[in-house]
């Protein structure tokens, strides 16, 4: 049940940020950055970086263990064990760990917008060699 709430989640996370992408939190509580891949335009897919936790002063993490380990009837030793494994995100790492997903977006459009341009090339040379 957790594997298909985790999925489902996922799905909803696209909606909850604006078109331009951002944070957005899953139902387990994590934080994930999304950035969405356009080709010519359109959004084709999105680049998704995490599961982190934002941390913030107040943030007391072994309360959303607790809750999820009761929620999914898990033992709660191996949610916080699985639970170091996250990274948390300091305010001060915030702009640098943000960036990413906007860059890896973009290089993938890039590489997008140069495969049509190949294509587009291609297809010009294609309808040049028929006329003669």
């Amino acid at each position: 049940q957790a594997r298909a709430d985790c999925q489902t989640s996922w799905t909803q996370m696209v909606h909850e940020v604006s078109p331009r992408g951002g944070v957005a939190k899953c139902h387990a509580g994590l934080d994930y950055l999304l950035t969405p891949i356009q080709d010519e335009g359109q959004v084709v897919a999105w680049f998704v970086c995490g599961p982190c936790l934002w941390q913030t002063q107040s943030t007391d993490f072994d309360v959303q263990w607790e809750h999820l380990a009761q929620h999914y009837n898990l033992p709660l030793d191996q949610v916080r064990t699985a639970a170091r494994e996250i990274r948390v995100i300091d305010p001060a790492q915030r702009q640098r760990v943000a960036a990413w997903p906007l860059a890896a977006a973009r290089a993938v459009q890039s590489i997008l917008h140069e495969r049509l341009s190949f294509i587009e090339r291609l297809q010009q040379i294609a309808s040049l060699t028929q006329i003669s």
